[in-house]
């Protein structure tokens, strides 16, 4: 007997959210091909700001202009808990 198997859901994108502000404080070259990026970000209805660390990779728009895109590789958090998270390393 032919057990019946879940079919898998596909992953979906990630819900965008509408940005107020959408601030980048640095960018650093890891390679040839990708960027690290560090943004601050704010939300419509949201009263935090969040930092966003990411990994951007090189592509090619439509006019072939070299732009990087971001990748899932990063993390976001409060703005707050971000600078607690320094604040041991800068005492």
């Amino acid at each position: 007997m032919a057990a019946k198997r879940k079919a898998k859901k596909k992953r979906t994108s990630a819900v965008q959210y509408q940005k107020v502000k959408d601030e980048t404080l640095s960018e650093v070259r890891s390679s040839s091909i990708e960027m690290l990026k560090l943004r601050r970000v704010k939300y419509v209805d949201n009263e935090y700001d969040f930092i966003d660390i990411r990994l951007y990779r090189r592509g090619f728009d439509d006019n072939e202009n070299e732009v990087y895109y971001p990748t899932r590789i990063g993390v976001q958090m409060k703005e707050t808990s971000f600078l607690k998270l320094l604040e041991g390393y800068y005492k």
